[in-house]
């Protein structure tokens, strides 16, 4: 099983199994736990392993929260800005989607 087929596999046990036991309503979305801003080509595998998780996340009506590090760095400024502002996905009924829907970011 590759790492994006793990971290999936993980997130859907999490919400299906352990979720139900809490009231759907409290759930506004997840964190996409990964703070490195180096996710760049859209067919690397760190890249759609978010892709199908913002998907997962969306397709049951929740949000998806990044909080990515800069160690005060420009270039990781750069990155987010990036992945912020052209960072889209298309669904399985071909409508296009934000990949995050709040971004709060780390100095």
């Amino acid at each position: 099983m590759s790492a994006v087929d793990e971290i999936y596999t993980n997130l859907t046990t999490v919400y299906s199994d352990d979720l139900p036991s809490i009231n759907p309503s409290l759930i506004k979305g997840m964190y996409f736990g990964r703070e490195t801003p180096e996710i760049r080509e859209n067919n690397s595998p760190e890249r759609l392993c978010l892709q199908a998780v913002s998907d997962y996340v969306h397709s049951r009506g929740k949000k998806l929260l990044w909080v990515p590090f800069t160690l005060g760095k420009p270039d990781s400024l750069s990155l987010i800005g990036n992945l912020a502002n052209t960072g889209r996905y298309t669904d399985s009924k071909n409508k296009e989607h934000d990949l995050f829907d709040i971004i709060a970011i780390q100095p």
